[in-house]
C-alpha cells in the first residue's frame, strides 16, 4: 500500500485516487490546464515513487513512472523549481564541495547555510548533510595505479561490473568495495 496514504489516509494520495486524477484529466472531464495545474501537482507530490503500487496493484499501475512523466510536463509548463536543478546536477555540487572541503563542509553546517538551504531548497535545518571528502574514490584509485581491479576474483581477463555511488561524500565505503576478498 502507499506509504503516503498510510499516513494521510486521504484518498488523493492512494494509488486510486492520483490514477483517478489522472484519468479525468485524460479523459477531458476535468479543464485541459488541470494535466500540468499546481492542484495535480500536490496530488503526485507526496508520491514517493518508490513503486509498491506496480508491485501490489493487479492492474501493474507504475505510478513512479506516471509521476516522472507528469513532473516533465509539469516542468515543461511550469518551470523547473530550484530545488529539482540543484539535485538533477549534484554531481557538479559535489565536485565543488570536494575541491573545497573541509571548508566547504563547515560551511555548510553552518547556521546561516542551514536557514538558506531551508529556504532555497526545502532541506530541513535538522538534516545533515553528508561530508564531502578532500580525497575522492577515484583520485584514491588511480593513485594506487588500479592496482586492486576486480580481475583477480573473477579470474584472468574477466570483467567485472561495479556500481559507485559515494564516490564523493563517503569514499571509504567505496573504497572497501574496491580490496580483494
Amino acid at each position: 500500500m502507499c506509504p503516503s496514504y498510510m499516513v494521510t489516509l486521504e484518498e488523493e494520495h492512494s494509488t486510486r485516487g492520483r490514477a483517478n486524477a489522472l484519468r479525468a484529466a485524460i479523459n477531458g472531464h476535468l479543464p485541459a490546464e488541470a494535466l500540468a495545474s499546481p492542484r495535480m501537482y500536490e496530488v503526485f507530490d507526496l508520491c514517493l515513487e518508490c513503486k509498491g503500487c506496480k508491485a501490489e496493484c493487479p492492474s501493474n499501475v507504475d505510478m513512479a513512472k506516471l509521476k516522472y512523466e507528469f513532473l516533465a510536463q509539469y516542468y515543461a509548463r511550469n518551470g523547473t523549481p530550484l530545488r529539482a536543478r540543484l539535485f538533477a546536477d549534484i554531481e557538479t555540487l559535489n565536485r565543488l564541495g570536494c575541491a573545497c572541503a573541509p571548508l566547504s563542509n563547515w560551511v555548510a553546517n553552518s547556521a546561516p547555510a542551514r536557514w538558506l538551504f531551508e529556504r532555497l531548497f526545502g532541506i530541513h535545518p535538522n538534516r545533515r548533510l553528508p561530508p564531502f571528502a578532500r580525497e575522492t574514490f577515484p583520485h584514491w584509485f588511480a593513485q594506487r595505479n588500479g592496482r586492486c581491479g576486480t580481475a583477480s576474483a573473477a579470474g584472468p581477463g574477466a570483467r567485472s561490473q561495479v556500481v559507485l555511488f559515494t564516490i564523493r561524500t563517503r569514499p571509504t565505503t567505496t573504497r572497501s568495495s574496491a580490496r580483494p576478498p
